[in-house]
């Protein structure tokens, strides 16, 4: 078992393995990775898919591409939580 890797300035992949006795960990690990990096992941998706457009998560708020967006709804689409500076 092992972790295939790009290095830097243009070198070719390489394979880094997993001494036998850590490949229940190392497994655990790159399940742990692809759940934490799973909104990311997507996001790269979306961008790739259509490059021309804001990349709309499930909490987005649900306005039209060239409606302006309240201090609120810019707070949500950037994924943001807003609070209020009123008190």
């Amino acid at each position: 078992y092992g972790w295939r890797f790009f290095a830097g300035k243009g070198y070719e992949g390489d394979i880094k393995w997993i001494p036998t006795v850590m490949v229940g960990v190392a497994k655990t690990a790159v399940a742990r990775a692809k759940m934490l990096s799973e909104n990311a992941r997507q996001l790269a998706k979306g961008i790739e898919k259509h490059p021309d457009k804001f990349y709309r998560h499930a909490n987005c708020p649900d306005v039209a591409d060239d409606e302006l967006l309240t201090m609120e709804q810019a707070c949500m689409a950037l994924g943001l939580v807003c609070e209020s500076r009123k008190q």
